[in-house]
Order: C-alpha cells, then sequence, then structure tokens
C-alpha cells in the first residue's frame, strides 16, 4: 500500500512514527467531521526524527491519518469512535473496520515485527523509538486536559520498557540539553509509551520521545539536534 514509509531498511536501529499521517483516503473522507479533525496528527513530527536515518535507522512511518486508523494502538482500539476533544468521529460498519485494519495497520505491523525479528539477532543493545509531537495543551480527552504540556516528555513505561542503564543514557542527554537550550523536559507524564514490542528479545530496547509541536515548527534544527544527541548516546 502507498500509505507505508519505510526509509534506509537495512538500519541498524528502528524509529517508528505512527501518527505522522495526515491523508485521508478519498472513499474514507466521510468519517471525519470537520478541519479540526483533519489537522489532529502529529504534527512536524516526520521533520525532526526523520534525520536519524544518518545514525543508520531505518524510518517507518504512514501517511494515513490516525482517525482513520491509529496504528499506535492495539488492533482492537485501533478505530477510534470519538477524537481527543470528545467529539464523536463517524463509525465504519464492521467489514469496513476489517478492511481498513488489513489493508494499513496490520501491513503497518507486519513491517515493524519483520524488523524486530532481524534485530534480535544482534548480541547489543538496538533501539526501538517511538516519535511523536503533541500539542501544547492538553485536549479533553488527555491525561493532562487544559495543562501546558512539557516540550519533550520521555516514555519508558516506568522505566520497563528497556533496561535502566539504557534509560539512564537517554534521559541524562535530554536532560542536561533541555536544561541548556532551556526547554521543559518530563518523564512518563504525560504519555508513558507503548508496550506492543516488548519481551521480544533482550536486545530490544523501546523508548518513546514527544516533542511539542510548537517548537517543531519554530526550532526545528534545534530539536533535531537535541534528539539526534542523545540516540547518540545509545549507539
Amino acid at each position: 500500500m502507498a500509505n507505508l514509509k519505510i526509509i534506509n531498511p537495512n538500519g541498524t536501529f528502528l524509529v517508528v512514527l505512527p501518527h505522522t499521517g495526515s491523508n485521508i483516503p478519498k472513499n474514507l473522507e466521510h468519517l471525519l467531521l470537520n478541519e479540526e479533525q483533519k489537522n489532529d496528527y502529529d504534527l512536524g513530527s516526520y521533520e525532526v526524527f526523520n534525520q536519524l536515518v544518518d545514525l543508520n535507522a531505518s524510518v517507518i512511518y504512514s501517511d494515513i491519518h490516525r482517525y482513520i486508523v491509529d496504528l499506535n494502538r492495539k488492533r482492537n482500539e485501533a478505530i477510534h469512535e470519538k477524537d481527543f476533544d470528545g467529539n464523536k468521529l463517524h463509525i465504519q460498519k464492521n467489514n469496513q473496520k476489517e478492511l481498513i485494519l488489513s489493508n494499513y495497520y496490520d501491513q503497518f505491523h507486519d513491517h515493524i515485527n519483520n524488523k524486530i525479528i532481524e534485530l534480535n539477532n544482534n548480541e547489543n543493545d538496538t533501539l526501538l523509538l517511538y516519535g511523536h509531537t503533541y500539542n501544547v495543551i492538553g485536549k479533553k480527552n488527555t491525561p493532562d486536559f487544559n495543562t501546558k504540556r512539557p516540550h519533550f516528555c520521555l516514555g519508558t513505561l516506568d522505566d520497563t520498557s528497556a533496561n535502566i542503564n539504557y534509560i539512564n543514557k537517554f534521559e541524562n542527554s535530554l536532560v542536561r540539553l533541555t536544561k541548556k537550550y532551556s526547554f521543559s523536559f518530563s518523564k512518563n507524564f504525560p504519555y508513558k509509551g507503548k508496550s506492543f514490542y516488548l519481551n521480544r528479545g533482550n536486545s530490544i530496547q523501546s523508548l518513546q520521545l514527544e516533542v511539542r509541536e510548537d517548537i517543531c515548527q519554530t526550532k526545528t534544527d534545534l530539536v533535531k539536534y537535541i534528539i539526534s544527541e542523545s540516540v547518540k548516546e545509545l549507539l
């Protein structure tokens, strides 16, 4: 399917961008109700994470909109009934849901699975980084509703998504660099990360990084630098 994008498929670690897509297929345009919903994706996430291919990352992303299918959810939760403001989305019929899941969700995760199997053959720790951007203020159906968010948020599932030494290297770099450039930083709030591919072998170390959308647009090069320098600590 044209929605699936893979940059540098032979990379030595994996970067997954599940919400970078804004594409709404013509035959599914009726599922979104308004322009605000159409703009509810991880704005700028591709721009601040794609440079990790220079460090030999494989970057996997999709151009499909999260309200068509959410690639960062379990399969049975991947089709939303409401947006982040609590507004209802048009609900697909069951046969249409399954077609969307098989065309978009399954293909996306099959490629991640295959890459993890390949990387699991390594003896060294291997990074699986989920890259996201988020709004400045938490929306209604989020853990931090109506609260101003930190510029950077590291998700480690309360330090269970990777070994602690690995987490500490990444966290220490982020803390040092965000402080140096007067950005705010938090860990595991508002988002802790995902657990899709945990326990898939001792070499896979999974981390999630959220970056606030405003600095992705106004300070793009600096954000890219902070991300790249922190990832270097793990390579």
